[in-house]
């Protein structure tokens, strides 16, 4: 159910970053349409243990992308 509320955010996210005009010379509508779909997905219909799951891996990517 989770993954299906992910792509039913995600198709007109890339829709709209792939038709926005100016885009900048290092656009990456694709990457940013993934993200902001996961961002905004709620996460009520996921069990509670998976939910602390990505809440762990959220935690460790914020640590990656600081180094």
């Amino acid at each position: 159910m989770f993954w299906a509320q992910v792509k039913a955010l995600f198709r007109p996210i890339l829709l709209e970053k792939m038709l926005q005009v100016p885009r900048g010379k290092n656009a990456t509508p694709l990457r940013d349409a993934v993200r902001e779909a996961l961002r905004k997905t709620p996460t009520t219909s996921i069990p509670k243990f998976i939910d602390h799951g990505l809440r762990f891996l959220e935690a460790d990517a914020k640590e990656i992308l600081q180094e």
